[in-house]
């Protein structure tokens, strides 16, 4: 996830600049959905975090928690910090629960 920060930047303004944010979530779910079928992990990261779908990404970490400490500390420390504290918290929650 080196380059997490800047792809999550990057997708959040293409997906800001199509002015129809309704279209706009919908062409990410539907690249989601193949992003993940095809097992591409960072892009379902980068994706399912604009998209807040938790249960994907606790899947993800679930699974390998090197990620998800990666994605914790990149996530804390990046400028989107704010906008995405309550998915963060909420992941953090479950994965305490997780690793117990």
């Amino acid at each position: 996830l080196d380059d997490f920060p800047t792809a999550l930047s990057t997708v959040h303004q293409k997906l800001a600049e199509g002015g129809d944010k309704y279209a706009g979530r919908l062409e990410a779910e539907f690249l989601l959905a193949h992003i993940r079928s095809a097992g591409c992990t960072e892009w379902v990261v980068v994706l399912a975090t604009l998209l807040r779908r938790k249960q994907i990404l606790y899947e993800l970490f679930q699974d390998d928690l090197i990620l998800w400490r990666a994605y914790s500390r990149t996530l804390q420390s990046d400028a989107y910090h704010e906008l995405y504290a309550s998915l963060l918290a909420s992941l953090e929650e479950a994965m305490v629960g997780h690793t117990q």
